[in-house]
């Protein structure tokens, strides 16, 4: 199982940079795909990667992940979801300044998210269209 987190330090960047939420949002999933195209390229030849079937992660955003193809599912137990909605809610304020106070009225809690890597290669392999 090969594990996918997000470099918190570029989403703070990107986010000073954009001042408009749709377009901060449009270039996080721009780049989400590129990475995960690149992800893609390599998982496999790179040794490491060559025996993983799946990538996981965990994520606030899981709206967002499954437009990108991933799986979504509830935490194991409710208590890792407590837990990991902390974590979550934690990084979501020190990078993103503003904004964190919604998500957490909305009542977004944090998922699994699983990606096969048949599915990674087949959406955003050489031969994908979703580039």
């Amino acid at each position: 199982m090969g594990e996918i987190h997000t470099d918190n330090r570029l989403i703070m960047e990107l986010r000073k940079k954009f001042n408009d939420p749709v377009s901060f949002y449009v270039e996080v999933l721009r780049r989400m795909r590129l990475s995960l195209g690149e992800l893609a390229k390599i998982s496999n030849f790179e040794p490491r990667l060559k025996k993983v079937k799946a990538f996981r992660g965990t994520t606030l955003l899981h709206e967002g992940a499954r437009r990108l193809g991933f799986e979504v599912f509830p935490m194991e137990t409710k208590a890792k979801e407590v837990w990991e909605t902390k974590v979550q809610y934690f990084f979501l304020r020190k990078y993103m300044d503003e904004g964190f106070e919604k998500k957490r009225e909305k009542g977004l809690v944090s998922k699994r998210i699983w990606l096969s890597k048949e599915k990674l290669i087949r959406l955003y392999g050489d031969h994908s269209t979703l580039k």
